[in-house]
């Protein structure tokens, strides 16, 4: 029998042993009691784990391969942000106007898509060899592996990305202690940071659409600015050679850009370059490579629009400017358009290519605002039938027109002026493009889930000749307009306008300008407004020469589709009455115009011989060059003592008070035009 003491010593021994095998489990966990794995068992171990490691290693590289093309997404995941289409793949937008979109690109949201990704691949794979149950064989080898066990973490770092897999695996019912590690060689982190900072570059700067601004401005042909010598004289471009001009000016951006280089022109050509993005470079990334920009598939530049520039700004300055001449000629014309860009990464270690695409917008030639998205019709999602039927102003069809809902193709039509098709329901613009000279048709509409059908009718736009002869003539007595620039603008009920001019349009106009720096001095007369300033004396001189002979007496004209018009506003500018004038105000008393009245005109449809009726405006100025006169030489009296005056107004002071009256004069009559069909 042990004493009370000894059995005390005892407990006091084996409490502490307790203690101490609670602390060694507490520290080295569950392995302190775990069996030794046989030799043999641990190869069989190792064989698994290599065979384990090689399906993470391929779905690892399936992973990044895939979010390497898509821009950081997944197969089938739904972009936030919008995709277009490259080379047959979606493609993810990671920036549009001032957005980007950092919650779903940056690289903590892209490794946790590739955990969940890879896993379900890896355990999918496990299923296939091993079975649902978890119970079977790898290389003929003992395996029980817990799927629901499974987890993943990736890391992505610059050279590479490292992947960690726990999944418990018993091999003949002994644990593999290590969880499964690869490594993948590959540029993906670094192309990561590259497209953020690219993105929020092309956010912050706007760089592609500053490009695009100043090749339209400075290095294609469209009409940009200029002067349109013959008062309100008209440029016309068609939907087809604005979509071809369009489309050259982007794919010149878009193909002659390049980082790491500033924009330069060498000779003829222009090099738009982007010399760092976020302050940083990536100039490692173009080892092998360039990183190259693209244009989405089959990208084109839709145009439904003609441009049609006749001077508006001549109309309303002319009021506030009696020198209208120096701005009667100038027109600014901008544009509006968006097209996205695929910005291509090779990755070098891979052999493969990261892509994501901006959104570039232009609104009226500056930055446009996208808002919180910018909303993108799905022509695939087409699912409203539709009959459109198109004729012409005598009711009869129209076949070959193109029709378009939200830009989405619905068809043309057929010999019965009819298209059928599908078009996507909601409020859309729907525009109808006929094949022959017909006007487009451009009209809102409401397309329900049920379908659409209407009837729309398209006028002819014959290509008349318009003859400008004096009022009182008529077909068989003509008098020609010669000395007269005539400019009218007219109007449709529905809100359509067009230009009627006998200005003729070239480059000897705008040429005697640049070479007697007319721009600069009639820019400056502006800009002062004062019809006194030297620099106004010198622009309408420079002016009056150098559209001395641009006038016309016959104009073809072949824009216009048939119709009633109504002639709201218009000019008559009496260039031979300018010219003839030696004193300088009178010069620009001349250079004032006669504003043209109120008045209707029918357009028909077929090729016609028009005339127009000017009417006379040399008694206007005459009458207006005497009331100059005669004030100019009636001085104000500003003071009387007993009836005399003792003090009149200045010279100068008489002199504009009678300028004034006289351009008063010339502003009170408002004669009206008038077309014959002859």
């Amino acid at each position: 029998m042990f004493s009370r003491s000894g059995q005390a010593e005892i407990l006091i021994i084996v409490g502490v042993i307790v203690i101490i095998v609670a602390v060694l489990a507490y520290t080295f966990g569950a392995s302190l009691f775990e069996r030794p794995v046989p030799p043999a068992i641990k190869n069989d171990q190792m064989v698994v784990m290599e065979f384990v490691e090689n399906i993470i290693t391929d779905k690892a590289y399936e992973t990044v391969i895939m979010m390497e093309r898509n821009g950081g997404y997944i197969d089938g995941e739904v972009v936030p942000s919008g995709t277009t289409v490259f080379m047959n793949n979606g493609v993810a937008y990671w920036q549009k106007c001032e957005n980007t979109y950092p919650s779903a690109t940056s690289k903590t949201t892209i490794q946790n898509k590739m955990n969940n990704r890879i896993k379900n691949e890896v355990v999918s794979d496990l299923e296939n060899i091993v079975g649902t149950s978890g119970t079977g064989e790898i290389n003929g080898k003992e395996v029980k592996i817990r799927y629901t066990t499974a987890n993943v973490l990736t890391n992505i770092v610059d050279n590479k990305v490292e992947i960690t897999m726990d999944m418990i695996t018993e091999v003949s019912g002994y644990e593999i202690r290590e969880p499964f590690t690869i490594s993948i060689p590959t540029n993906f982190g670094r192309i990561l940071k590259f497209a953020e900072d690219f993105s929020v570059e092309q956010r912050d700067d706007r760089f592609f659409e500053m490009f695009t601004r100043y090749n339209i401005e400075f290095f294609s042909d469209l009409p940009r600015v200029g002067f349109l010598m013959g008062c309100d004289n008209t440029i016309f471009i068609s939907p087809e050679d604005l979509e071809d001009k369009l489309n050259t000016a982007i794919n010149d951006v878009v193909y002659s850009t390049s980082m790491w280089e500033e924009s330069a022109i060498d000779g003829y050509t222009l090099y738009f370059g982007v010399d760092e993005v976020n302050d940083n470079l990536y100039e490692d990334l173009e080892a092998q490579e360039p990183i190259s920009f693209w244009l989405p598939d089959d990208f084109l530049a839709r145009v439904y629009r003609p441009v049609l520039i006749y001077n508006t700004g001549y109309l309303l300055t002319a009021e506030a400017l009696p020198l209208s001449t120096m701005c009667s000629g100038y027109y600014e014309q901008t544009y509006s358009l968006s097209y996205p860009v695929i910005v291509r990464v090779h990755d070098s270690v891979l052999d493969t290519y990261f892509q994501f695409a901006v959104f570039v917008d232009i609104d009226e030639m500056e930055n446009g605002v996208c808002g919180e998205d910018v909303e993108e019709v799905d022509c695939s999602e087409a699912a409203s039938p539709m009959d459109v039927t198109l004729v012409d102003g005598n009711g009869d069809p129209l076949e070959g027109a193109n029709v378009f809902v939200a830009g989405c193709y619905v068809g043309e039509t057929d010999a019965n002026g009819v298209v059928s098709g599908l078009s996507v329901s909601g409020s859309h613009e729907l525009v109808i493009y006929p094949s022959d000279n017909h006007e487009m048709v451009i009209v809102d509409i409401t397309v329900p889930g049920t379908g659409y059908t209407n009837t729309f009718t398209s006028y002819r736009v014959p290509e008349s000749t318009y003859h400008f002869v004096h009022a009182g003539g008529t077909c068989t007595s003509e008098n020609d307009v010669n000395t007269e620039f005539v400019a009218a603008r007219v109007t449709t009920s529905l809100g359509q306008e067009f230009s009627i001019s006998n200005a003729l349009v070239g480059d000897d106009i705008d040429s005697c300008l640049q070479t007697s720096n007319g721009h600069s001095i009639c820019t400056d007369c502006y800009n002062s407004g004062d019809q006194n300033s030297a620099a106004c004396q010198d622009c309408t001189a420079i002016t009056g020469n150098c559209i001395t002979g641009q006038t016309t007496s016959y104009s073809s004209i072949s824009y216009i589709p048939a119709g009633t018009y109504t002639i709201e506003e218009g000019i008559i500018m009496n260039v031979g009455m300018m010219n003839s004038q030696t004193d300088s105000y009178k010069r620009s008393i001349a250079s004032v115009p006669v504003t043209l009245g109120s008045s209707t005109i029918t357009i028909p449809e077929e090729d016609a011989h028009i005339n127009v009726y000017v009417p006379n405006t040399d008694q206007v100025y005459q009458l207006a060059f005497i009331k100059y006169d005669i004030r100019k030489n009636n001085k104000k009296c500003l003071a009387k003592i007993l009836g005399v005056c003792v003090q009149h107004e200045s010279a100068e002071a008489a002199r504009g008070a009678a300028i004034a009256d006289a351009i008063n004069f010339i502003k009170g009559h408002h004669p009206t035009l008038y077309i014959e069909v002859c």
